[in-house]
């Protein structure tokens, strides 16, 4: 539950911020598939 509920709000901030999800406590095939564009 925590894994999902991180990633939702990693990419709720990337949106807020107007910057692409680049984490780096993100793996980037995770990252990759919460953002396919």
């Amino acid at each position: 539950m925590t894994a999902p509920l991180f990633y939702r709000l990693a990419e709720f901030q990337a949106r807020v911020l107007g910057e692409p999800l680049t984490d780096p406590l993100l793996d980037p095939a995770d990252a990759d598939a919460l953002n396919p564009l």
